[in-house]
């Protein structure tokens, strides 16, 4: 894994944790919520994404209250989002 690509998954896993304590979604209950299991939950929260796909994605998104597109950074984002991330 290039440089880029970690650096890319440890923001998009900074977000999650983020959103997760502002919505104070637990990782279990972030698993439940999803549908998704405890073990790719903690992965994700690792950066570590090799079996992330675009459904777990918006499940998750949905769960924080965000769009998928800001969590995977593609949403041109606001001053306060650049600050915070």
């Amino acid at each position: 894994m290039g440089t880029e690509e970690k650096g890319f998954y440890e923001k998009v896993s900074g977000k999650i944790r983020f959103y997760m304590e502002q919505s104070k979604v637990s990782e279990k209950e972030l698993a439940k919520r999803t549908g998704l299991g405890d073990k790719k939950i903690r992965q994700w929260l690792n950066a570590d994404f090799a079996q992330l796909g675009v459904e777990d994605i918006e499940k998750i998104a949905i769960v924080l209250g965000i769009s998928p597109e800001f969590l995977l950074n593609i949403k041109e984002t606001t001053d306060e989002e650049k600050r915070l991330f």
